[in-house]
């Protein structure tokens, strides 16, 4: 099937899962640090006092998202897509009317979970099963969400809040998310998606021919050796975008124009990237992919932290934006392929959890680094060189690893 035909053929499915990952930004770092100066303020919080109630909130979510995430294994996607979304709009009516820090904290523990965690989770998930010949490049359409949320949601909410308060701009997320984003995705899931081709099984199968367990995935060296690459980009972004607010404080750029301008850029670059690295993984494997999708995210980082001017600070986000493209890609097919699509709900909640766990670990230790006076600059420089490191050793990683398909 021509991939022309495969976006006509497959809209309405490719579109609900661009639909999901584009509702996850109410409960992403993306958009929830764009609150971070007004809660602080509104809650007498200091960096590293906000920093570890999202740590705790991200880390309770991870913990859960190891349970729930195998309800996508049992559950049609609209039917948990759907639960999950009402229980979203509920957290942001909570949010709109919290009282303390400590009713904060529960309810962006509810945004992390239903946003970051579950939304994202049944996103890849229904990509992965639904999906073998062309699943990269079905994973890259349904990163298009996640892309356009980055580019427009903190724009947009900043200038809610400008309009209406904070308080107020949760209220609007609410009724976004019952009478715009829930009718629209049961309309577009209105039918369970079907294998359609002899190149994809009704579950396809990974290494060795077979269907992996979670508890085999765990026994085996491959999923520890990919654990670094994990853990890397998740927390790294995640402390990108959630010292938005202090990087342009420290930095004297407007906040409004950085958001607005260098959002939007690192956005149409992931989307870029994401194709890019949606055919060239269903062209070559997505194995052969590993040593180099965390290279843009890498240079990203140390870029942003040498970065002086406003125009550099904004070329610095879109040269991460590759390595966010990559990344969606190469960890939203990856599993499905070494490990097969029966049990990738299961499979898949221990990979989100890993991967919630290290972006709630970023902010707490970013902020406790700044209240021990290491400056955000220095903590990017680190932070790149971090991933340029793990680039080398999926080298290694991936030359095991296609030895290893090869012989299955």
């Amino acid at each position: 099937m021509s991939f022309a035909n495969f976006l006509r053929v497959e809209a309405p499915w490719l579109g609900g899962g661009a639909l999901m990952a584009l509702s996850s930004s109410f409960g992403q770092t993306y958009f929830i640090a764009i609150y971070a100066g007004v809660w602080r303020a509104e809650f007498g919080l200091s960096h590293g006092e906000w920093g570890a109630i999202y740590m705790t909130a991200t880390l309770a979510s991870a913990a859960v998202l190891t349970q729930a995430g195998r309800l996508a294994d049992v559950m049609p996607a609209r039917r948990l897509a759907l639960i999950v979304l009402f229980g979203f709009a509920l957290v942001a009516i909570g949010v709109s009317n919290a009282p303390s820090w400590q009713a904060l904290a529960a309810l962006v523990f509810g945004l992390r979970f239903c946003g970051q965690g579950m939304m994202t989770h049944i996103a890849m998930t229904s990509m992965g099963k639904w999906y073998r010949a062309q699943r990269a490049r079905a994973v890259a359409i349904a990163t298009l969400g996640t892309a356009t949320g980055e580019a427009a949601a903190p724009a947009i909410g900043l200038a809610v809040i400008a309009l209406i308060g904070w308080r107020a701009s949760w209220l609007v997320i609410a009724a976004v998310i019952v009478l715009v984003i829930a009718p629209l995705l049961a309309f577009l899931l209105r039918r369970e998606r079907a294998p359609r081709s002899a190149g994809e099984a009704e579950f396809a199968p990974g290494m060795e021919g077979r269907h992996w367990t979670r508890s085999e995935m765990t026994r085996h060296w491959l999923f520890w050796a990919l654990i670094p690459g994990l853990i890397g980009p998740s927390w790294i972004g995640t402390v990108i975008f959630f010292q938005t607010v202090h990087l342009a404080e420290i930095k004297d750029w407007d906040l409004v124009a950085y958001a607005g301008l260098a959002f939007p850029v690192f956005s149409a670059v992931a989307i870029g990237s994401s194709f890019l690295f949606g055919w060239a993984a269903d062209r070559f494997g997505v194995l052969r992919l590993l040593p180099v999708f965390l290279l843009g995210t890498g240079c990203g980082a140390v870029l942003l932290g040498l970065a002086a001017s406003l125009p550099a600070g904004v070329v610095a986000l879109g040269v991460s934006g590759l390595g966010s493209g990559g990344t969606s890609v190469v960890m939203g097919a990856l599993f499905a392929e070494l490990y097969g699509a029966r049990w990738l709900g299961s499979i898949r909640s221990i990979i989100a959890a890993i991967t919630v766990l290290a972006s709630a670990l970023g902010p707490g230790a970013s902020g406790a680094m700044l209240d021990a006076g290491i400056g955000i600059e220095t903590q990017c420089l680190v932070m790149g060189a971090y991933l340029l490191a793990v680039s080398l050793w999926f080298v290694i990683v991936s030359r095991r690893a296609l030895t290893l398909t090869t012989r299955a």
